[in-house]
């Protein structure tokens, strides 16, 4: 999908998602930067002495061209013209793929624009396969089931629309009561505090209710719960005690890059995302007078992309600060 200056931006608004628009003002801005940056002469165009400066920039920054700037000049510059107006220059600028273009993209083994049956369990299999060498949960549903119920017209053939549920977020769970309100629910006798027996007869209610609706039930036993809330160990908690149920876990460093670079919030950092946050770091060092990355980041990208799925995982992180430290 090429988005040509604003006049593509307000043409995609009446067609697509809020996805597709967030990506098109993405490619908007990016565009608008490239063009921030090598118009030297504020004219309102690039001309190829300027996109030819840029490159040579970029290329003294590790980022070496596989064509040359006069080539890739010509091929931007449509109507020949001799300068790249903004439209032009959008053209370099692509919107990043969605999570569900990335899975589609994944699975569409025979490039046919959807995914067969075949190919969707094919997928479910390699998934499986990599949960049961990992020692994860591995998916307790039928694949064909799922393939069944995403193929809504019954063509035997996933698009990218009916895939889309398969990326969709979940809503978020419902954050945890209110120390307030924890004390009114579980403290059943009113002493101002709660007994271990109070909290596993409530515990297990909700459980019960929980189960009875086919809503997930506890991941941690409430006995388990109780005895870390119970910093005393009197066997009852306090005001004080329950208040440390809501209060957030510090982030690790992993978690705050994925939090800062995942901007689709999919749950992985596409090579994109990575980028366009290297170029932002790069950008700020050199404003500042720091030192620039001489890497070329998608090269990074590929080292930290173990598996080869093209998206960076919080596990991949997390190996890529450990092997840092251990050198460290």
């Amino acid at each position: 999908m090429a988005i040509q200056g604003v006049e593509g931006i307000e043409a995609v608004q009446g067609s697509s998602g809020n996805a597709d628009i967030a990506r098109v003002f993405q490619q908007h801005r990016r565009t608008l930067r490239a063009m921030t940056d090598l118009d030297a002469d504020k004219s309102g165009s690039v001309s190829v002495e300027e996109f030819a400066a840029g490159a040579k920039t970029k290329a003294e920054s590790g980022q070496a061209p596989k064509h040359s700037p006069e080539e890739v000049f010509a091929e931007l510059d449509k109507n020949g013209d001799s300068a790249l107006s903004f439209e032009e220059l959008a053209a370099i600028a692509k919107p990043a793929k969605s999570q569900t273009q990335r899975v589609l993209q994944r699975m569409d083994a025979d490039q046919s624009g959807g995914v067969s049956s075949d190919e969707f369990l094919a997928e479910a299999e390699r998934l499986r396969a990599r949960a049961e060498a990992q020692g994860l949960p591995l998916p307790e549903r039928d694949p064909a089931e799922v393939f069944a119920k995403l193929d809504q017209d019954g063509d035997s053939s996933l698009s990218l629309q009916e895939l889309s549920a398969l990326t969709k977020a979940p809503a978020p769970p419902p954050p945890p009561p209110g120390p307030g309100q924890f004390m009114k629910q579980f403290d059943a006798d009113k002493s101002g505090d709660v007994s271990s027996e109070e909290f596993l007869t409530e515990a297990n209610r909700m459980a019960e209710y929980a189960a009875a609706n086919g809503l997930p039930g506890p991941r941690i036993p409430p006995a388990e719960v109780f005895a870390t809330l119970d910093k005393n160990g009197d066997d009852s908690l306090s005001f004080q005690e329950v208040s440390a149920l809501g209060r957030p876990r510090p982030l690790s460093p992993s978690e705050r890059v994925m939090r800062s670079v995942d901007s689709d919030q999919s749950g992985g950092i596409s090579v994109d995302e990575f980028t366009a946050a290297a170029q932002r770091l790069s950008e700020r060092a050199a404003a500042l007078g720091l030192p620039t990355p001489t890497r070329d980041a998608t090269e990074v990208f590929g080292s930290l992309d173990t598996n080869g799925d093209g998206v960076l995982s919080l596990d991949e992180l997390r190996a890529a600060n450990k092997s840092e430290s251990e050198q460290a």
